[in-house]
Protein backbone atom coordinates (compact mmCIF):
# COMPACT_ATOMS: atom_id res chain seq x y z
CA UNK A 1 0.00 0.00 0.00
CA UNK A 2 2.62 2.35 0.98
CA UNK A 3 4.84 1.25 -1.89
CA UNK A 4 1.80 2.29 -4.37
CA UNK A 5 1.19 6.01 -2.78
CA UNK A 6 4.72 6.61 -3.61
CA UNK A 7 4.52 5.47 -7.34
CA UNK A 8 1.27 7.56 -7.66
CA UNK A 9 2.98 10.53 -6.07
CA UNK A 10 6.32 9.81 -7.90
CA UNK A 11 4.01 9.70 -11.42
CA UNK A 12 2.45 12.60 -10.46
CA UNK A 13 5.54 14.87 -9.64
CA UNK A 14 6.43 13.64 -13.19
CA UNK A 15 3.77 14.48 -14.98
CA UNK A 16 3.27 18.09 -13.36
CA UNK A 17 7.05 18.61 -14.15
CA UNK A 18 6.48 17.73 -17.97
CA UNK A 19 3.42 19.96 -17.75
CA UNK A 20 5.91 22.80 -16.65
CA UNK A 21 8.98 21.88 -19.14
CA UNK A 22 5.95 21.59 -21.70
CA UNK A 23 4.71 25.06 -20.65
CA UNK A 24 7.98 27.00 -20.83
CA UNK A 25 8.81 25.95 -24.64
CA UNK A 26 5.05 26.78 -25.30
CA UNK A 27 6.21 30.25 -23.82
CA UNK A 28 9.53 31.01 -25.35
CA UNK A 29 7.91 29.65 -28.90
CA UNK A 30 5.13 32.73 -28.47
CA UNK A 31 7.38 35.11 -27.01
CA UNK A 32 9.81 34.27 -30.45
CA UNK A 33 7.18 34.65 -32.69
CA UNK A 34 6.19 37.68 -31.43
CA UNK A 35 9.58 39.13 -31.55
CA UNK A 36 9.83 37.77 -35.12
CA UNK A 37 6.66 39.29 -36.12
CA UNK A 38 7.62 42.80 -34.09
CA UNK A 39 10.95 43.02 -36.33
CA UNK A 40 9.10 42.28 -39.49
CA UNK A 41 6.72 45.13 -38.82
CA UNK A 42 9.57 47.65 -37.97
CA UNK A 43 11.42 46.84 -40.58
CA UNK A 44 8.62 46.77 -43.59
CA UNK A 45 7.26 50.64 -41.79
CA UNK A 46 11.41 51.36 -41.64
CA UNK A 47 11.75 50.83 -45.39
CA UNK A 48 8.60 52.71 -45.87
CA UNK A 49 9.47 55.91 -44.06
CA UNK A 50 13.00 55.36 -45.87
CA UNK A 51 10.93 54.92 -49.28
CA UNK A 52 8.67 58.19 -48.10
CA UNK A 53 11.77 60.54 -47.44
CA UNK A 54 12.61 60.15 -51.15
CA UNK A 55 9.09 61.46 -52.15
CA UNK A 56 7.93 64.90 -51.67
CA UNK A 57 4.79 64.24 -49.78
CA UNK A 58 5.75 65.32 -46.32
CA UNK A 59 2.47 64.32 -44.87
CA UNK A 60 3.19 60.78 -45.51
CA UNK A 61 6.59 61.47 -44.06
CA UNK A 62 5.20 62.14 -40.23
CA UNK A 63 2.94 60.02 -39.72
CA UNK A 64 5.20 56.96 -40.98
CA UNK A 65 7.84 58.01 -38.49
CA UNK A 66 5.34 58.51 -35.37
CA UNK A 67 4.50 54.58 -37.04
CA UNK A 68 8.25 53.44 -37.42
CA UNK A 69 8.57 55.05 -33.88
CA UNK A 70 6.05 53.35 -32.54
CA UNK A 71 6.89 49.72 -33.76
CA UNK A 72 10.43 50.01 -32.99
CA UNK A 73 9.37 50.60 -29.32
CA UNK A 74 6.94 47.53 -29.70
CA UNK A 75 9.91 45.16 -31.18
CA UNK A 76 12.52 46.44 -27.75
CA UNK A 77 10.04 45.74 -25.46
CA UNK A 78 9.34 42.23 -27.05
CA UNK A 79 12.97 41.52 -27.18
CA UNK A 80 13.69 42.96 -23.66
CA UNK A 81 11.12 40.13 -22.36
Amino acid sequence: MKNRILKQSGITLLTVLLLGMFSTVLFAEKLQYELEMARMKYERLYKQYVDSLNNTVTGTKSSLAEEVAAAKRQYETVKKR
